[in-house]
C-alpha cells in the first residue's frame, strides 16, 4: 500500500530522523510512506492511508471526508489541537480537568494564572502572569481570541504524558523541572519512566472509548494530590521514549497501522 506521512515544513525539518525511521518502518512491512509537506498543493493520487504529524485537523478531515484512512482520526485531532474542546471533552465525560475560561480580555482568575494558546504545542505560548504587571503586559500583547486561562496547578514542574497506542497504554514518562512552570522534555525537562495509577487508566479508558485514537500523548498534572487530565497531544512527540526506554515508537506504529489496515 500507498501511504502519506503529512508534515509542515518545520515540523519535517526537526522531526527528520523520525519520518526516516517511519518510512524504513513502513518499508520493511510491504508499505511505501512518502513524505507530504502541508500546503505545498499536494496532487491528489489517493493515497491507501495518510498519517498526519502536524497540527490541522482540517487535513485529517480532508482525507476522512473522501474515505481514506486517517491516523489520527478527525475526532481526535479537532479535541486534542485545541485546549478548549479538549476542556468541554473532559466536562462532557466528567473527568477531572482545571477549571478552564475562554479569554476575552478580562481578568479570568486571581494571581498566579496561566494562559494558554488553544493551539499551541509542546509548552509553546504558555505564559505564567503572576502579577498585575505582567497581567497588563500580556493584555497588550495576546491575541485573546486564541487563548484559554486555568488557575495554576499547585504542584508545578511536574507532570506525566501516557502514550496511547491504539488507545492501549504504551508507556508513561514522569516529567519534572525545577527551573520551569512547565516541566515539556523539550523545554529542559527530566523524565523517568512510571506507572499511570488506577484512577488515570480509567480516564484514559474513556479517552481510548470516546476518541479511538491511534497515537496520542494524554498529558497530567497534579492539582490537590490528585492527577488532573492537562492535554491530549495529536501529534505527539517520541524523543523521551527514545532517550529514556527501549521502546521504538515508530516500528509499534507502523505496525498498529499495517494491522489496522489488514483489518479493512
Amino acid at each position: 500500500m500507498k501511504g502519506w506521512l503529512v508534515y509542515d515544513g518545520a515540523g519535517a525539518k526537526r522531526n527528520a530522523w523520525f519520518i526516516e525511521k517511519l518510512q524504513q518502518e513502513f518499508s520493511l512491512l510491504g508499505h511505501q510512506l512518502s513524505l507530504r509537506i502541508a500546503g505545498d498543493g499536494m496532487p491528489f493520487d489517493r493515497p491507501n492511508f495518510v498519517i498526519v504529524r502536524t497540527i490541522d485537523p482540517k487535513i485529517n478531515a480532508f482525507f476522512e471526508e473522501k474515505g481514506i484512512p486517517v491516523f489520527n482520526n478527525a475526532r481526535t485531532a479537532s479535541i486534542a489541537c485545541d485546549k478548549w474542546q479538549t476542556y468541554l471533552f473532559c466536562k462532557e465525560h466528567d473527568l477531572p480537568v482545571m477549571e478552564t475560561k475562554l479569554m476575552d480580555g478580562s481578568q479570568p482568575f486571581d494571581f498566579p494564572f496561566v494562559l494558554k494558546s488553544r493551539d499551541g504545542h509542546g509548552g509553546s505560548e504558555v505564559y505564567l502572569v503572576r502579577e498585575e504587571k505582567e497581567w497588563e503586559e500580556k493584555k497588550k500583547t495576546l491575541e485573546w481570541s486564541r487563548f484559554i486561562a486555568q488557575p495554576l496547578c499547585d504542584e508545578t514542574g511536574k507532570d506525566m504524558r501516557v502514550y496511547l497506542l491504539g488507545g492501549d497504554v504504551l508507556a508513561a514518562m514522569l516529567r519534572t523541572s525545577s527551573t520551569d512552570f512547565r516541566s515539556n522534555f523539550s523545554l529542559g525537562g527530566r523524565a523517568e519512566k512510571c506507572r499511570p495509577t488506577n484512577k488515570q487508566l480509567q480516564i484514559l479508558k474513556t479517552v481510548k472509548q470516546a476518541l479511538a485514537p491511534d497515537f496520542c500523548g494524554v498529558d497530567f498534572i497534579r492539582q490537590k494530590g490528585e492527577w488532573v487530565l492537562n492535554e491530549i497531544e495529536d501529534a505527539v512527540g517520541t524523543r523521551m521514549l527514545y532517550k529514556h526506554t527501549d521502546i521504538d515508537a515508530a516500528r509499534a506504529y507502523a505496525r498498529h497501522i499495517s494491522y489496522q489496515l489488514s483489518r479493512d
